[in-house]
């Protein structure tokens, strides 16, 4: 029969309730005590600290406002004088109502000698009160008075009352609160005194209770001692161990089939025994993850063993990871061999494309590839190859491909890339010096660049060709396909570049041969004829720049181009067989220029021409009589230049001198006027030096005469 044996946990349970019992008794003393203490220090907190805090900033308070009007008064600076009026405004409306409430709040808390704290407060807010009233009024005789006033006003006696009443209630307000600051200290003063005599009380108390509380902890401790202390020291030095990462050897418990009564301390053994085992095992397993063998057999303690499942799971990602790292490098050099080929873009397309296609078969450890660019065919567009590499060898074809035409066609059409593994056998052949042969994958990847397709490019190989592959062949494809556009912009360019100047060349030959034409106009009547035959050869280009009339030689409108019907707003139907003198705002003008060329002399004015709503439209007018055989005038040709932008430039040039003289004159104004008060104030000072001097010099007279 087996003696009846207490567990751990019951020995344990015991001298702890026993430890309890003891420890509640203690609790209830101390709370009552603390409770008295918390009542005592409640006070303290939220009455007796805040009034004094709230006093003393009542006390700053009221030494700045002191300090902000003697700023006030005896400052000169207008800056100064603007933020202290502004200060005083703030104290007065926002920072004394707001303490005045406070102290309000706090005072109806206040313990001892209320009403006497009560009377001196509220003596203490009227003083305040009564500051503020005589603050308002110094601030309000000063307000709108210059330096030299100000100076006056201040030295006044009656200014000089009122400072020193206002010096007088600040001095009294100073007394009362240092009074109220006092009684409060005096009141915490108090107050810490009761706690504190309260606190040595409840020490004592727990002193007691602690003193007996260590005893039966020794006695239970001891006892317990004899049966856990001695088993528990093995494992917490074997856990030790393990914190300090050693693996102990901790075999006590080898035949799992033995019938052995353990108690908790066994369980824990016979756990630790288990993790040990465990941390071995992750331990050989984690030194063969760092050697790089992905490979190695792991099984875990359970499914919810975090430490074997994390390196699994560290395992697949490092294996994962070291392939995605190879990826990614091998994307990297790739792309600074692609970039290093683009950057030496001082070369004809063949040549990029060429070098390109080269490098890109070799870097895939392809067989065989294509690089085509897409190009202007008449209306059409069509690809064009231009450049071939197989085999480690270049083979220069000569090939087309429209749209939608075979695999390249199409995926240039639906502008996506083209992967096949299952390739037709009479798509591509791969020829070395043994034959032919199928390619096992061919990828065929547009080069887009804003969704727009620059070219293609063709990979055929005998192997699988990689997804990060692909990947990278398309980012390539963009590279290549910003480069081809920057390379097609510049040889755009160039030819436009080229383009202009030559059209700039011939402009410039029309505007001296349109020069020597208008001189010619002005030579003679013979010469007139044949620079009529002239003007019609250049008729399309005067009638896009100038405004063209021609009168019959009753001075009707015969002929108007559009340019001059667009101006003036009417329709041509309305203005043919019209008199000319009524689209031009000038009469007397005009017929003066009908007399003028009715001599065989060319007429030149600037005049101006009325539009259908009235408004004024400036030209420079060339006007020539057109004579028959018989001398008689047959009709007058008009070429008008429109110059209303160049009218209304000068009138803006007019009115901006304008403005700039009247700002001058007015400047020059001001300086007279601020001349003249300086000159003023000047001769104020100057006078009053003079007598402040005879005044002194008389006080001297006086003082001798008294010696």
């Amino acid at each position: 029969m087996n003696n009846f044996r207490f567990t751990i946990w019951q020995r344990i349970f015991g001298g702890f309730s026993i430890l309890l019992l003891l420890f509640i008794v203690g609790a209830v003393t101390l709370i009552v005590q603390l409770n008295q203490n918390v009542a005592q220090i409640d006070e303290y907190t939220e009455v007796v600290q805040p009034s004094v805090e709230n006093l003393k900033e009542f006390r700053s308070l009221a030494n700045s406002s002191m300090r902000l009007i003697t700023s006030y008064v005896y400052f000169q600076s207008e800056n100064q004088n603007d933020a202290a009026k502004n200060s005083l405004r703030k104290l007065h409306s926002k920072t004394y109502p707001a303490i005045k409430e406070k102290l309000i709040s706090l005072s109806e808390g206040w313990q001892g000698d209320k009403e006497t704290s009560l009377e001196i407060l509220n003596n203490t807010f009227a003083a305040m009160d009564s500051m503020h009233k005589i603050e308002q009024r110094i601030v309000s005789s000063l307000n709108d008075k210059n330096a030299t006033e100000k100076n006056i006003l201040v030295q006044e006696a009656g200014f000089q009352i009122q400072m020193q009443a206002l010096n007088g209630i600040f001095e009294q307000i100073k007394i009362d609160l240092e009074v109220l600051i006092e009684n409060k200290k005096i009141a915490g003063q108090q107050t810490q005194d009761i706690v504190n005599s309260a606190s040595v009380t409840l020490r004592n108390e727990t002193i007691f209770v602690s003193i007996i509380a260590i005893i039966l902890g020794f006695i239970l401790a001891f006892l317990l001692a004899q049966t856990i202390i001695s088993r528990i020291k093995i494992v917490k030095d074997n856990i030790k161990k393990l914190s300090e990462g050693i693996l102990p050897r901790f075999e006590k418990y080898k035949d799992e089939n033995a019938n052995i009564q353990v108690d908790e301390i066994g369980e824990m053994e016979i756990a630790l025994q288990t993790l040990i085992l465990g941390l071995k095992n992750t331990s050989d397993f984690a030194k063969e993850i760092g050697q790089g063998k992905y490979q190695s057999d792991f099984t875990p303690l359970s499914e919810r063993d975090i430490l074997g499942n994390s390196l699994l799971k560290m395992r697949n990602n490092l294996r994962e990871t070291e392939y995605s790292a190879k990826e990614r490098r091998w994307k990297n050099e790739g792309t600074m061999l692609i970039s290093d080929i683009l950057r030496n873009s001082n070369r004809s397309f063949e040549e990029i494309t060429d070098e390109l296609i080269t490098a890109l078969v070799r870097y895939l450890e392809a067989n065989q590839g294509g690089f085509f660019l897409k190009e202007q065919e008449g209306r059409h567009e069509q690809l064009r190859l231009m450049a071939y590499y197989a085999w480690e060898k270049k083979r220069f074809l000569n090939s087309t491909i429209q749209i939608g035409e075979g695999l390249t066609g199409q995926a240039w059409q639906e502008g996506q890339t083209m992967y096949l593994t299952d390739v037709p056998k009479e798509y591509v052949a791969i020829t070395s010096g043994l034959g032919k042969a199928n390619p096992r994958s061919v990828l065929i990847v547009p080069m887009l660049l804003n969704k727009e397709v620059y070219g293609m490019i063709e990979i055929a190989s005998f192997k699988k060709i990689e997804p990060y592959q692909i990947e990278f062949l398309e980012t390539i494809g963009e590279t290549v396909a910003a480069t081809l556009s920057i390379l097609q912009s510049n040889i755009t360019s160039n030819r436009l570049l080229e383009e202009s100047d030559q059209m700039t060349q011939q402009l410039r030959a029309q505007e001296e041969e349109m020069r020597q034409n208008m001189e010619e106009l002005q030579a003679t009547q013979e010469e007139m004829s044949r620079v009529q035959k002239e003007l019609q050869y250049r008729n399309e280009l005067i009638q896009s720049s100038y405004y063209l009339l021609e009168l019959d030689y009753k001075k009707n409108i015969t002929i108007i181009n559009d340019l001059a019907v667009d101006v003036l707003g009417y329709s041509k139907a309305t203005l043919l067989e019209r008199s000319a003198f009524g689209i031009f705002a000038q009469e007397g003008e005009l017929q003066q220029g009908f007399n003028t060329m009715a001599q065989g002399t060319i007429w030149k004015a600037e005049t101006t021409m009325l539009n259908r709503i009235g408004e004024e439209v400036w030209v420079q007018a060339i006007g020539v009589a057109l004579f028959n055989n018989s001398g008689t005038i047959e009709r007058y040709v008009l070429v008008l230049a429109d110059i209303s932008q160049l009218k209304a430039n000068e009138t803006k040039i007019k009115e901006q001198t304008t403005k700039m003289e009247d700002v001058r004159n007015a400047e020059k104004r001001r300086s007279e006027y601020a001349l003249q008060a300086q000159k003023s104030m000047l001769e104020k000072l100057l006078a009053k030096h003079s007598a402040e001097k005879e005044e002194f010099q008389k006080q001297i007279k006086e003082l001798e005469k008294k010696k």
